[in-house]
């Protein structure tokens, strides 16, 4: 676990640094510690954490600014929030940003390491997660490769894969950063590229062969991927 500490207290500082040290997990990884919200922020954009200990008054920006900011920036890390006021207002606030726990100083070294291993299963339950997602967009994406020649829909590949149609299109979106029709056109333009060359099937032929009854819907996807038309691709 890649862990980052910010406190503007040195000694409080130190003896954070010291309870995470001594917590006896052997994946823990210190990669910075900062002493004000400004340093805190560029720290953990510039080293992407995977846990974030931090003080919540602290100068330049608190820590539930810097929460606040990284969230926005998309940044998958999770937050210990540490503070000397038990304040609920500062709890809530931090729940609903997300935050992984809350914990009054002074710190007990138990209770922190009782946290750490709680991130520690949060951590491994997302990446379980993570990579469960890409095997099954990356099996989405090989019956599309296998199957470009049928008439697929969003549906019929959903299906495949098991899961709801607009789960399955929110999910391909996140994972490839195109989406489901996208890639499909991509695929079949790609594959119509190759057959052109064969010079004994027709155009209205190759458009059939990649998925594309509609000689017209044919020629319209491709135009928009290459920007000429088949036949004249054919020529070049």
């Amino acid at each position: 676990m890649r862990i980052i500490i910010a406190d503007d207290e040195d000694l409080t500082l130190h003896a954070l640094r010291r309870m995470v040290l001594t917590t006896g997990r052997e994946d823990v990884d210190l990669v910075g510690f900062a002493r004000d919200g400004k340093e805190l922020l560029e720290l953990t954009v510039q080293k992407e954490p995977d846990i974030v200990i931090t003080d919540i008054t602290m100068p330049c920006l608190s820590g539930l600014e810097v929460v606040a900011r990284t969230i926005e920036l998309g940044l998958p890390i999770l937050y210990i929030i540490t503070s000397a006021y038990a304040s609920f207002e500062y709890a809530r606030t931090a729940m609903r940003l997300g935050v992984l726990d809350f914990l009054p100083k002074p710190l007990s070294p138990s209770e922190l390491c009782h946290v750490l291993n709680s991130a520690a299963e949060t951590i491994h339950t997302k990446t379980h997660i993570k990579r469960t997602y890409s095997c099954i967009v990356k099996e989405a994406m090989a019956f599309i490769d296998r199957q470009f020649h049928l008439p697929l829909t969003l549906d019929c590949v959903a299906a495949h894969v098991f899961l709801s149609p607009s789960y399955f299109s929110a999910l391909f979106k996140k994972e490839t950063g195109t989406n489901y029709i996208d890639y499909l056109t991509g695929v079949r333009v790609s594959a119509a590229k190759k057959l052109l060359k064969n010079l004994d099937l027709s155009v209205t032929q190759i458009g059939e062969h990649v998925g594309y009854k509609d000689p017209k819907q044919f020629r319209k996807q491709f135009i928009k991927l290459e920007g000429i038309a088949p036949s004249e691709y054919r020529r070049h």
